[in-house]
């Protein structure tokens, strides 16, 4: 299954009453997954199906 080929319902926008919890619980997750520093690899060192 290809998930970009799936169609979904569109998402209603986040309620504006809970918005600020939703940040302030979001907050320090977002920022260790900020934190993750990723390396480069060259091209030949990754693998490819041709």
């Amino acid at each position: 299954v290809d998930p970009f080929k799936e169609k979904l319902p569109a998402a209603e926008p986040l309620p504006e009453e809970v918005r600020k919890d939703y940040f302030d619980f979001i907050t320090p997750q977002k920022v260790q997954l900020d934190c993750i520093e990723f390396s480069e690899r060259p091209d030949e060192e990754l693998l490819t199906l041709n």
